[in-house]
């Protein structure tokens, strides 16, 4: 049987400029022993892989990334 990872939030961005404010939310996430999963560029294939076959869930998405080219 396939493990499941469970995030509390799914952060998508692509922006350089909000590295800090993810590397922030981290922290605070990590402090509060809550998941955040940060989908950049450069990992959203793996990170959209292990969303589709059900390997990662999230309880909640904030989308930075989908106004953007």
């Amino acid at each position: 049987m396939q493990t499941v990872r469970s995030v509390d939030l799914l952060l998508a961005y692509d922006w350089p400029y909000d590295r800090p404010f993810v590397h922030l939310l981290g922290e605070i996430f990590d402090g509060h022993g809550l998941q955040l999963l940060a989908v950049s560029p450069e990992s959203l294939e793996q990170d959209f892989s292990d969303l589709q076959s059900g390997r990662v869930a999230a309880r909640a998405y904030l989308d930075r990334a989908s106004d953007t080219d």
